[in-house]
C-alpha cells in the first residue's frame, strides 16, 4: 500500500492498529527511507475537531516528532516520527538491571522536555505501549491519536498520574520489596504533585537515581565485607612471595650449602674413633 502526497509518498510497512475513526501505519517514506508512523483520521467530524489543534502542534519548533500532515483521498494523514525499538513491555519481561530501568525512566523524562509536548501527547506517550526502547536504551514514541478530540481534557494532573503508573512500572520490583530510600522519597513527592512539570520532574528524578546509586555503590563495598578484605590480603601476600620471598629462600638454601661445602674443607683431615658399637666393643690396632 503507498500514501502519495504532493512531493512525496509513503510505503506501508506494518499496518498495526485500527480503530473505529483511525488506522495507524508504520511507513517507509521515499525521498530518505526513514520510518515515519502515519495516522489516518476517516471520520470528518473528528478531523474538524483536531485539526486546529494538530495545526498548532506543527507550529510548536520543540515538537520535532510531528512531521507533516496532508490529505490524501480525502482523508486527513498525520506523519509523526518511528524509531525502531522493542516495546518497554517487552523490554522489561525481557529483564533488565535497575541501572537500565533508571536510565529509560531518566531518556522518557529528557524526551517529555525536549519535545515540549501538551498533557494529551504526555499522557499518550506516557502509556507503556507507546514507548520503546533499542538495546542502547534509546527511547522514542509510538504516537497515537485515540481520542484526540479531547485533548482539551487532558490536564497536568493527568499527565503527573501518567508519569507515577510508570515510574512504578520500572521500579515495581523495588516497590514489592524494601525500596531504597530515596526512590520512596521521590514516590512520595510523586503522590503529591497536582501538575507536570517537566523540568521539575527531571530534576527530581536525576537526584533520586544520582542517591540510589551512590546507596548501590556503598552497598557492594559492604558486600565485600571480611572475606573480600581477606581474599584481597592474600592476594597481595601471594605478590609479595612471588616477588620477594621466593628469591630469598633461593639465596638461603645457595647459602646453606656453601656453607656446608665450606665446612667440609675445614676439617683438616680428624677422624673421629669409635670404641664400641651397640654391645660390641672395638679395638684400636693402631
Amino acid at each position: 500500500m503507498l500514501i502519495e502526497t504532493y512531493h512525496d509518498a509513503y510505503a506501508v510497512v506494518q499496518h498495526y492498529y485500527t480503530g473505529l475513526h483511525l488506522d495507524h501505519y508504520v511507513c517507509r517514506r521515499r525521498s530518505d527511507r526513514g520510518l515515519y508512523t502515519v495516522i489516518r483520521v476517516r471520520n470528518k467530524k473528528i478531523t474538524a475537531q483536531i485539526l486546529g489543534f494538530i495545526c498548532e502542534q506543527a507550529h510548536n519548533k520543540k515538537f520535532v516528532d510531528l512531521k507533516e500532515q496532508f490529505t490524501a483521498d480525502g482523508d486527513l494523514h498525520i506523519v509523526f516520527a518511528c524509531e525502531e525499538g522493542t516495546p518497554l513491555l517487552r523490554k522489561l519481561e525481557q529483564g533488565c538491571s535497575i541501572e537500565e530501568r533508571m536510565e529509560i525512566g531518566r531518556r522518557v523524562l529528557e524526551r517529555m522536555v525536549l519535545l515540549g509536548q501538551p498533557y494529551y501527547f504526555i499522557c499518550r506517550c506516557l502509556d507503556p505501549e507507546q514507548i520503546y526502547v533499542t538495546d542502547a536504551l534509546a527511547v522514542s514514541f509510538r504516537y497515537t491519536l485515540e481520542q484526540a478530540e479531547r485533548y482539551g481534557s487532558y490536564t497536568g494532573a493527568m499527565a503527573a498520574e501518567a508519569l507515577e503508573r510508570l515510574m512504578r512500572l520500572l521500579f515495581a520490583d523495588e516497590l514489592r520489596r524494601a525500596a531504597p530510600v530515596p526512590l520512596e522519597e521521590y514516590f512520595a513527592w510523586l503522590q503529591g504533585m497536582e501538575q507536570f512539570d517537566g523540568m521539575e520532574q527531571y530534576r527530581r528524578y536525576e537526584l533520586a537515581c544520582a542517591e540510589i546509586k551512590k546507596q548501590g555503590q556503598g552497598a557492594r563495598k559492604e558486600k565485600k565485607g571480611f572475606l573480600y578484605r581477606l581474599g584481597q590480603l592474600a592476594g597481595s601476600l601471594h605478590k609479595l612471595v612471588k616477588r620477594w620471598l621466593l628469591p630469598l629462600i633461593f639465596a638461603g638454601v645457595f647459602l646453606y650449602m656453601a656453607y656446608n661445602i665450606y665446612l667440609s674443607f675445614q676439617s683438616n683431615g680428624y677422624v673421629d674413633h669409635f670404641q664400641e658399637i651397640g654391645t660390641v666393643e672395638m679395638k684400636d690396632e693402631f
